[in-house]
């Protein structure tokens, strides 16, 4: 009797030991995250942020796939979700698997980028659209652009497209009410971008 006690508790103690293992619990986060469970999978993770090399960087993979699932209803929602990306960088462990990190830091950068982009096409006024195009062509200088600098590449030249298009509206507009100096500036800075 006193055997089968001692084995019992013996087995409780090994099982709740292998149940508690960073391993198997980082198992269990990657199981949720292969189902699309993200919430599930971010509470394991940050249980294991500092006890497991790769849980910084799955926990930034389900703030960056959160942001991209929520994208196309609520833009504001997104860009926090890719921000919390971002943010992650900040408390990263020593530890830390940081190439694996910095892949979705690159691509949280992209799609804060995009979003970007997209609200500065949004604007009505030629300069203030040159405005927001510039300033996020500073972010985009700014980001990390690891493993995915073609696809910055990409969007930096329909920045530049932009640019040079709106400068040539606003040259002309600068003609129409003969304002020569200023258009001439506007069509010389469009062709100067086109030509990159």
């Amino acid at each position: 009797m006193e055997v089968t006690i001692i084995l019992l508790a013996l087995g409780i103690i090994g099982y709740v030991t292998y149940q508690s293992s960073p391993s198997i619990k980082y198992k269990k986060a990657i199981s949720h995250f292969e189902l699309c469970q993200w919430n599930e999978a971010i509470k394991i993770l940050d249980l294991l942020f500092n006890k497991h090399t790769e849980a910084p960087a799955k926990l930034a993979e389900c703030k960056l796939h959160q942001g991209l699932d929520i994208k196309t209803t609520n833009e504001n929602e997104a860009l926090g979700f890719f921000n919390e990306v971002l943010e992650i960088k900040n408390r990263l462990p020593s530890n830390a698997t940081k190439e694996s990190y910095e892949l979705i830091e690159a691509k949280a950068f992209f799609e804060i980028a995009k979003i970007n982009f997209e609200n500065a096409l949004s604007v009505t006024n030629s300069e203030n659209r040159i405005k927001k195009i510039k300033e996020n062509l500073q972010f985009i200088e700014g980001a990390k652009q690891v493993g995915i600098k073609n696809d910055f590449i990409n969007l930096i030249n329909k920045h530049v497209f932009e640019l040079a298009e709106n400068n040539f509206i606003l040259g002309t507009k600068s003609e129409k009410t003969e304002k020569f100096d200023e258009a001439i500036r506007h069509y010389k800075t469009a062709k100067d971008l086109g030509a990159k």
